[in-house]
C-alpha cells in the first residue's frame, strides 16, 4: 500500500495525475472523507469491488456497498425519491450522511436485491477529487467487522492494507461516522445515528 499525504498529493500535477488514474482504472483506495476513513475503487471494477467484499466480510452476502456519486443532481437523475424529500437531498448533501434510496440502476454490489443504493458526497478535498473523476466509488469504513472506524492511516488493519494499492493520509480524523437516513418512503427513517 502506497502511502500519499494530501497536501502532497496537491501540489504535484504528475502525482494528481496518477492518482486519478489510478481511481478511474480500479486501484482500490483507503482515503479521507469527512467522518472517518473509508476503504472504496471505482464500483464498476467487479475484480476491485470484490476484494474489498472479501475483506470486509461480504463476499456472497447480497449486503451492498454505498458509493460517492458526483453531485445531488446525479442523485436527482438516477434515484426514485419522494416528492416530499426532493428538497432534503441538496440540504443534507454534500455532508456526513448516507441517503438510502431506490434507483433504476443494477451495478453488483451496489445495488441491492430490493433495488436500492446507498448514497455519498462527502464534504472532503480528497473525495471532491473522486468526484471529478466521474465514476461511482465505493465507500465502506476501513475497519474490519466488529472493530472500532479508522481514524488515522496507521490504524489501517493488515487485511486492508494488504489489498490496498493506495492510502491517502489527511492525519488523524475524530468524527463521528456517517448518519444513514432511509428515504425509499415519504417518511425518512434513520437506519443510524
Amino acid at each position: 500500500m502506497r502511502v500519499i499525504e494530501t497536501e502532497k498529493l496537491f501540489q504535484d500535477r504528475n502525482l494528481m495525475k496518477t492518482v486519478g488514474e489510478s481511481l478511474v482504472n480500479g486501484y482500490v483506495f483507503v482515503y479521507p472523507t469527512d467522518t472517518v476513513y473509508g476503504l472504496g475503487c471505482n464500483a464498476e471494477v467487479r475484480d476491485s469491488v470484490e476484494r474489498i467484499a472479501g475483506v470486509k466480510g461480504r463476499s456472497g452476502k447480497g449486503k451492498p456497498f454505498s458509493v460517492i456519486v458526483s453531485s445531488p443532481d446525479w442523485v436527482y437523475e438516477n434515484c426514485i425519491i419522494p416528492k416530499t424529500n426532493l428538497d432534503l437531498i441538496g440540504q443534507l448533501l454534500p455532508g456526513p450522511y448516507t441517503l438510502v434510496m431506490k434507483t433504476r440502476m443494477k451495478i453488483p454490489n451496489v445495488v441491492s436485491r430490493g433495488g436500492t443504493i446507498g448514497v455519498r458526497i462527502p464534504r472532503n478535498r480528497f473525495t471532491d477529487f473522486i468526484r471529478k473523476q466521474g465514476i461511482l466509488f465505493v465507500t465502506t469504513s476501513a475497519n474490519l467487522k466488529g472493530q472500532e472506524p479508522v481514524k488515522n492511516i496507521n490504524e489501517v488493519p493488515k487485511p486492508i492494507r494488504d489489498i490496498a494499492d493506495f492510502a491517502i493520509d489527511a492525519g488523524t480524523l475524530d468524527n463521528p461516522g456517517s448518519r444513514v437516513f432511509d428515504f425509499t418512503k415519504e417518511k425518512i427513517e434513520i437506519l443510524r445515528f
